[in-house]
């Protein structure tokens, strides 16, 4: 009964952890990211994973890639594909290469070609519909000195001058 109680009270049992795989495989083509920053001058560019490295078990030192932690338990040597090489570089780095055909490429940059025409254009009307009521405005304010000026204008005119009174001629008596 005791022993009923305690597995009562027992926290319940974690979930089984999935098992890490590595992100990329040995072979495969990648872009690394270049890492320019104080202390650290990788240019990255497209590469081949050399080879997987392991980091969950063993402490491989200080992370020469400008990583402050690493992103998953594997880190990558890479091989650059026009010179160079790295080794040790964190996931965080790299992304997949993706392969993109010229008919792909080129309906992409029309397609973004068009998107920032559209943008423009946009742009201008907006600007030349600004640029409309900004002259409306400035054309009402003209119309208004107008009317204040020829307000002021009437107001400051002097009344009519009165004919003078002539004097009666006096008699000669």
């Amino acid at each position: 009964m005791a022993a009923a109680l305690g597995e009562a009270n027992a926290p319940p049992a974690a979930a089984p952890e999935e098992e890490e795989t590595p992100r990329f495989s040995v072979g495969e083509l990648v872009e690394v990211k270049p890492r320019t920053f104080p202390g650290m001058n990788k240019p990255g560019g497209t590469a081949t994973i050399r080879k997987v490295h392991d980091e969950r078990e063993k402490d491989g030192g200080p992370m020469k890639d400008g990583s402050v932690k690493r992103t998953t338990g594997f880190t990558y040597a890479v091989k650059y594909v026009l010179n160079g090489s790295e080794k040790r570089v964190d996931a965080q780095w790299i992304s997949a290469k993706v392969e993109v055909s010229r008919e792909e490429a080129q309906d992409a940059r029309r397609e973004e070609a068009a998107k920032r025409k559209a943008e423009r254009e946009a742009e201008e009307a907006r600007k030349l519909q600004e640029e409309a009521e900004r002259q409306a405005r400035k054309r009402a304010a003209r119309e208004k000195v107008k009317q204040l000026r020829a307000a002021k204008a009437a107001r400051s005119q002097p009344p009519p001058a009165k004919k003078p009174r002539v004097a009666a001629p006096a008699s000669v008596a």
